[in-house]
């Protein structure tokens, strides 16, 4: 049985092997990695972004999500029962999976790179105030109800 690739998937499948020849090829030039650096802070978001995510999906929450300098990261959610704990501890590197499936799916059916760009981000921009929320949303809505309770006009 003789496996090819249609003419159609050719560029895109060059395309992801130019991309995987220089990303192997970087790990071997010296101070490479400060071309490298922000990819991996991306990816090391996306990955607990899919912890984040599973916690949510399992019904705990998010306590909090951080990226640290040396692209490492971690992220505090509540414990659920035994099922949760596995998905969730599972879930950062089938997230980045999925986030670079999905990522190629989107360039074979020939989708606009801002579309995906724009995509992205927004996934990026609810991540960050998902994980956000215990330091930056919750205080601002406390702080508009109190001071709506004051107002004759209460909104909320």
């Amino acid at each position: 049985m003789r496996v090819s690739i249609s003419r159609d998937a050719r560029p895109q499948a060059t395309a992801l092997l130019i991309a995987a020849a220089i990303s192997i090829a970087l790990w071997f030039i010296p101070f490479a990695e400060v071309l490298t650096y922000p990819f991996r802070i991306f990816v090391t978001f996306i990955h607990e972004g899919g912890h984040a995510l599973a916690a949510l999906v399992t019904g705990n929450s998010v306590q909090s999500l951080s990226v640290a300098m040396n692209a490492s990261g971690e992220t505090y959610t509540t414990q659920g029962g035994f099922f949760s704990q596995v998905l969730v501890a599972s879930a950062g590197y089938l997230g980045s999976m999925a986030f670079g499936a999905l990522l190629l799916v989107l360039i074979r059916k020939a989708v606009a790179a801002r579309i995906v760009l724009l995509g992205s981000a927004v996934l990026i921009f609810a991540l960050t105030i998902m994980a956000s929320s215990r330091w930056l949303v919750l205080p601002l809505r406390e702080w508009l109800l109190s001071s709506s309770a004051s107002s004759p006009c209460n909104a909320f």
